[in-house]
Parts: C-alpha cells; structure tokens; sequence
C-alpha cells in the first residue's frame, strides 16, 4: 500500500519529464525544475571485481568516483534544492549514502564515493531495488526523481523492476563502462533505461575523460 501510494506521488511529479511527448519539452526540464522543484537522484555504482580494470586509469571504480564527484559538484551549481544518494552494487548491494543535499554535504557524500571497495560478481536488479526503495523513503509530493547506474558488466535480471520504477515516473539512466560495448549486456541496458527526450537514456563511454564530461552533461540535463 505504501509503495502504491508513493507511487502515485512520483507519477504526478514525473510525468511531464519521463513521459512527455515533446523532446523539445524534456530537454529544457533543467531550465522549468529551478528553483520551483526538488529533485532526488540516486548513483548507482557498480563495485564488482571487473571494476578493478585499469583501462579507465587507475581503474575503472576510481573513474566512476571522480566522475560521481563531478556531478555532484555541477548539480550543486544549478540546483541548490537536489538531494543525491549514493548506492553501491555487486551480487549483493548497499546504500552507501542516504539522499541529502548535495549543497549541505558535498564533503559526505565525497567520503562516501571514496570508501567504496571492489568485491563481487554483478547483479544490475539489486542495485536498482536499492535505489527504488531510496527514493520511496525519501517520497516528497512534487520532487523530480531519478536513477543515474553505472555498470561494466551485465549480470541479473532487472527488466521487471526497472519496469516498475518507470512506471512510477522515476527516470533511470544508464551509463555502460569497458574495453568496448561488446563488454556490455547493451541490449539490455537499453531495455532498463528510460526513452525521454526522444531517445533512450542509456550511453557506452569509452574513456575516463569521456565518462567525467557525460556525468557533468547529466548534471545540467536530466535527459541528456
């Protein structure tokens, strides 16, 4: 009944970014959400053993940090009212960072990036429900709300909930991370992530300069 309810008050307060049917209408949502609306978003890091890699020097957590970092700084910059949470993945999760505000905590939440340790396998699914259920405590009536996940691998089984998350007009995003998009389960990522702004939120960034400039593109479009 909770979630149901919840779920009524992230619809209301989404519908006009997740589901609109005018891009042009989306891409500007950086432009209608300040100063009038909050906006939640929670990071989702991958931290399974493959992200010990080093083809994003040093490796490809400590990529996915600085870029984390970014985000939170820019955003910070043009939102004042955004509240972000940090969540951490393998084959099992954890919410490393409840939602705050970025302006009032930017310290926190950086320590927090920076006590995340590699271990595991990968499971996408449980790095969603963490989020999910991030977001469904942190439920406030007109909050725009959203799910940035990074990822290297392609393990678990998240169609169904990210089918649940979007149905309650939360906006996921997806950034896949490796040698190549073969290292990636594309075809999934593109089914997990949101369509908005007139195409699907699912990006392969190659490099680690390409990974820092896409978070901070993020942080200024919320579909972009």
């Amino acid at each position: 009944m909770l979630k149901k309810i919840l779920g009524m008050l992230f619809e209301s307060a989404n519908k006009d970014i997740s589901k609109s049917s005018n891009p042009e209408e989306i891409s500007h949502a950086s432009d209608i959400r300040e100063p009038k609306y909050e906006e939640n978003i929670v990071l989702v890091l991958d931290v399974s053993g493959s992200m010990e890699t080093a083809d994003y020097p040093p490796n490809r957590l400590r990529a996915a940090k600085i870029a984390s970092s970014e985000f939170i700084k820019e955003k910070i910059k043009i939102n004042h009212s955004a509240k972000v949470g940090i969540v951490a993945f393998s084959d099992f999760g954890r919410v490393v960072n409840d939602i705050v505000f970025a302006k009032d905590n930017l310290i926190l939440l950086q320590n927090s990036l920076d006590r995340l340790k590699i271990k595991g396998g990968t499971d996408i699914a449980i790095g969603l429900k963490y989020a999910f259920d991030l977001l469904l405590k942190n439920a406030m009536p007109g909050a725009l709300n959203r799910i940035i996940l990074l990822t290297d691998g392609h393990g678990g089984h998240p169609i169904r909930v990210s089918e649940v998350i979007k149905s309650m007009g939360i906006v996921i995003q997806i950034i896949g991370i490796g040698g190549c998009p073969n290292d990636v389960n594309e075809r999934l990522l593109k089914k997990i992530a949101s369509f908005a702004g007139g195409k699907i939120q699912y990006r392969f960034i190659g490099d680690k300069d390409s990974l820092v400039e896409h978070f901070r593109s993020l942080a200024t479009n919320i579909t972009k």
